[in-house]
């Protein structure tokens, strides 16, 4: 919701507060405002397990994720890949917009359960946006994030590195953002379709990335 009109509420802070006190003065909680605080950590998808309990647990029929348990036993999957999603906000958009399905068979967890949970990957893959994506995609304006003295500090410092000069994809995106003196995150591709990082950005990078 914050990056939908990222310049009307200031900060991810001021959202909170007015979203519980709307909540607060309509007397209800907040998931019955579809609204929901991060659930440190949960999971979806292609896998089934039993827990410590020695219930069988499938994550395929979630409809807001699955918490993840201390332990697991008996892990079944035929998943392709593993999705890594950093903040819960968007997890749970991928699941509203069906993400599970249209990738199927794939995982879909937030970063905090990955982290907890010690899956083992053989590799990992960074599917974010990059600046060159901005516009590219057309993503409008009123969706993007001014850069912070902090960010342009860290951009320049960046391009003065030596390591720089053999990874100049790196130094062309930095380039980019110091440029556009803009950033984005993933929730500002609700701005150009609200599906559109299900079914078309995800799906892009994916391929490109060779994880199907």
């Amino acid at each position: 919701m914050y990056y939908q009109a990222s310049g009307d509420f200031g900060n991810q802070h001021t959202l909170d507060g007015l979203v519980d006190n709307i909540s607060c003065m309509l007397g209800v909680p907040r998931w019955h405002l579809h609204v929901l605080a991060s659930s440190k950590g949960c999971m979806a998808g292609d896998l089934r397990f039993q827990d410590v309990d020695n219930n069988f647990v499938d994550c395929r029929h979630t409809q807001m994720g699955i918490l993840v348990p201390n332990h697991v036993n008996d892990l079944v999957t035929s998943a392709n890949f593993i999705l890594v999603v950093e903040k819960d906000a968007t997890f749970q958009k991928l699941l509203e917009t069906r993400v599970c399905e249209k990738l199927d068979p794939c995982i879909v967890i937030t970063a905090l359960a990955f982290e907890t949970s010690n899956l083992a990957v053989p590799c990992m893959k960074w599917l974010g946006l990059l600046p060159s994506d901005i516009e590219r995609l057309g993503i409008p304006a009123t969706a993007l994030l001014p850069l912070t003295k902090a960010d342009r500090d860290k951009g320049r410092d960046l391009l003065s590195r030596p390591y720089m000069t053999c990874l100049p994809h790196w130094r062309e995106q930095v380039e980019c953002m110091l440029q556009l003196e803009r950033k984005a995150e993933l929730q500002s591709l609700d701005s150009i379709s609200p599906s559109f990082l299900t079914d078309v950005y995800l799906p892009s990078k994916i391929r490109c990335a060779g994880c199907t």
